[in-house]
């Protein structure tokens, strides 16, 4: 579990909880050929701070990107047993960041891979 908290000048600071799985959920598809290649990196400006997760795993279906973040839903390369997952991690982390005020984004990477934006707003008194 991470903890995002962002300085508020104004009163007391908000914090956000945020789960980890956009990164756990990128290494369920790494092998000895293709081992897991995650890049986390935080941007900022004056509207919000972006925290994103990307890969380099095989990505997602373009007709499920959509559906990402749905309770229970599962693309279908990730319909296996041993990959394992109920497809709620994600579901709660969307749910976590919009209860902030952010939002959560996926976009497929080229050649390969998945990006995860999570965008929080950063308010100014």
């Amino acid at each position: 579990m991470f903890t995002l908290r962002m300085a508020s000048p104004s009163g007391p600071a908000p914090t956000c909880w945020i789960a980890p799985f956009p990164i756990s959920g990128a290494t369920l598809f790494a092998t000895p050929v293709a081992p897991a290649a995650i890049t986390l990196r935080a941007e900022t400006d004056a509207t919000a701070v972006r925290i994103i997760v990307e890969d380099a795993g095989p990505g997602v279906p373009p007709e499920a990107l959509a559906r990402l973040g749905e309770p229970l839903f599962r693309p279908d390369i990730a319909r296996t047993r041993e990959g394992g997952g109920a497809g709620l991690g994600l579901a709660i982390v969307k749910c976590c960041i919009e209860a902030c005020g952010g939002t959560v984004e996926f976009a497929n990477r080229e050649p390969h891979g998945l990006r995860v934006t999570l965008s929080l707003p950063v308010t100014v008194a």
